[in-house]
């Protein structure tokens, strides 16, 4: 299976199962996959260390750098909820992260 449809079927289970609206990956700075975002926001979410959660009035998103085979993935998710990235929840995102690195890894 190829890194576009590994990470297109990553997106849609995620819609499906979590309600996430927009998932963004980018490959080092180079964007891979869902919405564009300016210089500023890529290199704040490139200097995380750690999977992060930012909860907005109305809105979170879930930042998260997988590294595989020397490649940075950088994962955004976007939800309109703000509560989408709260306890169990968060748990079973980051499990899906988890897979997702590991399907990566095995197609090089």
């Amino acid at each position: 299976m190829n890194e576009q449809r590994i990470i297109k079927q990553f997106a849609e289970q995620l819609h499906m199962e979590f309600g996430i609206q927009k998932v963004t990956i980018y490959k080092g700075k180079e964007k891979i996959c869902g919405d564009t975002l300016d210089s500023t926001a890529l290199e704040r979410y490139m200097s995380l260390t750690c999977t992060t959660v930012f909860i907005h009035s109305n809105s979170s998103c879930l930042v998260s750098q997988n590294y595989v085979n020397s490649e940075n993935y950088i994962v955004i998710l976007f939800s309109d909820c703000k509560s989408t990235f709260d306890g169990i929840e968060k748990d079973y995102v980051i499990s899906e992260l988890k897979n997702l690195k590991k399907k990566l890894g095995e197609i090089k």
